[in-house]
């Protein structure tokens, strides 16, 4: 059964790209072009990110550090109440479209250049020389056996589990379209895989779903998917 929920009053009615809690119960959200919202109660604080806030993903990591990911600026981190240049981050490239913390502590962001890791000093990039079927990632999640899985933008989604990378595509092995645009690793060890044209999959013990606009669902194209709790 499909339900639709409305922005609530405090938040902006602009589209949200990403959104990330932190410990005081503050609500961070990227607007692309809009740069950076903070919402707690019924406030709202507005943050520029670079010369253009073209902002497309946040995450307030587990030590309550903030980062934004940009189109065409790089990434940047929350710093004397305003967001400033990463250091160090320009290996990253100028676009970033996803950010994610791994059950380890472990930074990663998915950009232009490939998947990046952040080791807490520097930033290393995994690209198609090791693997990866395509550098531009645009989604990251991880699994309740802490595999690693990383979506990209005309290229399927890869599977990363004991250092090794294994390549889904659609046709091949049930990946319903491989223009990958978010993904969710839920409790349960279900994988749910959003696409831009091609709906929304699921992925559970080895066997493929697939959701589209004619089994009820709103849009073939995915933005973003997250839990009820």
């Amino acid at each position: 059964k499909r339900k639709t929920f409305d922005t609530p009053a405090e938040l902006h009615p602009w589209d949200a790209q990403s959104l990330s809690a932190d410990n005081r119960g503050s609500l961070w959200a990227a607007f692309n072009a809009h740069g950076v919202s903070c919402s707690i109660t019924n406030a709202t604080q507005d943050y520029a990110v670079g010369l253009y806030s073209n902002a497309w993903t946040v995450l307030v990591d587990g030590q309550q550090r903030i980062w934004a990911g940009t189109l065409g600026e790089g990434l940047f981190q929350f710093q004397d109440d305003r967001f400033q240049p990463a250091p160090g981050s320009k290996i990253l490239g100028a676009d970033i479209y996803a950010l994610f913390e791994s059950h380890d502590g472990q930074r990663w962001a998915g950009t232009q250049n490939g998947l990046a890791n952040f080791d807490g000093q520097n930033w290393k990039v995994c690209t198609t020389r090791d693997g990866l079927s395509g550098n531009s990632v645009r989604a990251i999640a991880e699994d309740t056996r802490e595999n690693r899985w990383v979506g990209t933008e005309n290229s399927g989604l890869n599977l990363l589990k004991e250092g090794k990378i294994t390549v889904y595509r659609q046709g091949i092995n049930g990946l319903p379209g491989d223009d990958v645009s978010c993904l969710y690793a839920d409790k349960d060890g279900v994988l749910w895989v959003g696409t831009s044209g091609h709906g929304l999959a699921r992925l559970q013990n080895g066997s493929w779903t697939r959701y589209a606009t004619r089994s009820g669902l709103a849009s073939d194209s995915i933005s973003y998917v997250t839990g009820d709790g």
